[in-house]
This record gives structure tokens, C-alpha cells and sequence, in this order.
């Protein structure tokens, strides 16, 4: 967005990616991003992130109601949002989040290769939430089983093979928590925020569920158990975190986007949206630097 004089308020760029030159920049529909880092555990060949969405930018109107998977699968999901759902520029862990009503909000991936976890064997869970109630099942992140969720009792707990892994770690209403859960193939370990909750042995390689469910956020595969409160920064592995990583995550030392990157714009069509309009002004040569 570029911001002229008072006659022109501002200028919307109608499509950042098209004739632009990326250097550690990523295009998504009309705005860019800084590239995931290449560093350990967000490397996007082999083992590493597959799936991050930290709900930086507001596309519940201007994108047809859809949010967008920072990694390069392109996971995006459709956002159905009800009564008081909502993006909140101001409410997340970091920068924005999606606020749930538990009462018909949710966000639904489509079912990709790269959300299949049976190859790797291995697979963690990790995401911010805010619960504004507690007392019923509450899902925060579901495939083919509920992966991360708040139990009836309060706590968090997870479910990759088809059965469930209570962590022993109460959940408060009202507050950030970070709750992860990593998968090794035979163990679910389960953090929230800097405590280490339980180890559940699974067994010799139990299989992890996998079928063409839908990857969803704030429900479970069938758009029940529904979540009553704010999700941010969450982000899927196809391997398995150890404790460091997670308390790094958990304390914001994980770098988890490249330090610098450029774009040049070759040509840049743009639309003036309130002054003089029906006006299109062409750029130039420009170079956009993001740090």
C-alpha cells in the first residue's frame, strides 16, 4: 500500500507477484512475506515445516474468505466465520488471530499429500490459543484425528493414532497458551508453554491415522467439538520437535522467517481507490526491502 497527498488517499497494488523479482520473498494473493527460514526445524525439504499460518493479514473480504499457508504447499484454507467470529488486527500472540465463537467458525484446509503424515511416520503439532471457556471438548487442530485439543477436563491433549494422550497440563481460561505435540512414531510428547507434559507410548510404530479428511482449525474433521476462543501461529511438521525447539518456540527465540529479502518490481499496475479515480499509474524499477 502506498500512501500519497490528502487528494489521493491511497494506492492499492493489484498484484504484487506478477512481474516482480523475489529474493527471500514469498507472493501469496496480493501481499508478500518474508521466506520461512531455512534453519532447523522450518527447512521446507525433507524433514521440516509443512503447513504455517500465523494470520498476519486480514483476507476475509478481500481474498473471498481465505487465509494463507505461509509454506510453499500452498496449504490455504477457506475461513467460515459466524456471529462473532472474526479476524482481530490486535488480539493474537503476535500481530493478529482468528477469534471462534464455538458456534459455527472454522477454518477448513483441503485434504494435500503434503498433510500426510504415514510416510514420515512422524509428526508435531504446535499452536497459540486463547480459551474464552472451559468444561466440553474443544478442537484446535484436526486432520484425520483431533491433534491438538482441550479435553473436558481442562486439559490439553492429543490424538494422532486414534487414541487419546491427556498431558496432564490445565488449561487457563483467558490466557496465551502455546500447546504443542510431537509424534515420534511410537510417543506423543505434549508441552504447553515451558512445561513438559505427558509421554504416551503408542506401541511399536502404530500407525498414524491418515485418510482425505480435511486439515481444520478451531473444529474437528467434521465441524463439531467446536472452539470458543483465539488460535494464532500455527504451524504443522512432518517430524518430530524436541523440547528445545519447543521452548524456543515458546519463548520467541525461533527465527522462524529469513532475516532480509527484496522485491523489485518491473511493473507495477496499481488502482486509485478514493481522490481521483479511475486512475492507473504504472511503476517502474522499484525495490522493496523487508527486514
Amino acid at each position: 500500500v502506498l500512501y500519497l497527498d490528502p487528494t489521493i488517499v491511497l494506492i492499492n497494488i493489484t498484484d504484487v507477484s506478477v512481474n516482480t523479482d523475489l529474493a527471500r520473498v514469498r507472493a501469496e494473493n496480493n501481499f508478500t512475506h518474508l521466506a520461512i527460514s531455512s534453519q532447523a526445524p522450518y527447512v521446507q525439504s525433507g524433514y521440516g515445516i509443512v503447513y504455517y499460518n500465523p494470520f498476519d493479514v486480514n483476507h476475509t473480504i478481500v481474498s473471498g474468505n481465505k487465509t494463507y499457508d505461509y509454506s510453499v504447499n500452498d496449504n490455504d484454507g477457506q475461513v467460515y466465520l459466524n456471529l462473532s467470529g472474526k479476524w482481530n488486527g490486535s488480539y493474537g500472540i503476535y500481530g493478529p488471530s482468528y477469534v471462534f465463537d464455538g458456534d459455527g467458525d472454522y477454518i477448513n484446509v483441503s485434504y494435500s499429500q503434503s498433510l500426510n503424515f504415514t510416510k514420515s511416520g512422524s509428526v508435531s503439532v504446535s499452536a497459540w490459543f486463547r480459551m474464552n471457556e472451559k468444561g466440553k471438548k474443544e478442537v484446535i487442530v484436526s486432520r484425520s484425528a483431533p491433534y491438538l485439543f482441550v479435553n473436558v477436563s481442562g486439559n490439553l491433549s492429543s490424538n494422532v493414532t486414534g487414541k487419546d494422550c491427556d498431558s496432564g497440563l490445565n488449561v487457563s481460561a483467558g490466557v496465551w497458551h502455546l500447546g504443542v505435540a510431537s509424534y515420534n512414531s511410537t510417543n506423543v510428547q505434549t508441552y504447553m508453554d515451558d512445561k513438559i507434559g505427558a509421554n504416551c507410548y503408542y506401541g511399536t510404530s502404530p500407525a498414524i491415522l491418515d485418510n482425505d479428511n480435511p486439515l481444520t482449525l478451531g473444529s474437528d474433521y467434521q465441524f463439531k467439538q467446536l472452539f470458543n476462543g483465539s488460535i494464532d501461529e500455527v504451524m504443522i511438521f512432518n517430524g518430530s520437535l524436541n523440547s528445545t525447539q519447543v521452548n524456543n518456540t515458546y519463548k520467541n527465540l525461533s527465527k522462524r522467517f529469513e532475516i532480509n529479502g527484496t522485491q523489485g518490481f518491473f511493473r507495477a499496475d496499481m488502482n486509485v481507490s478514493s481522490g481521483v479515480g479511475g486512475i492507473q499509474i504504472r511503476v517502474d524499477g522499484d525495490l522493496v526491502n523487508y527486514s
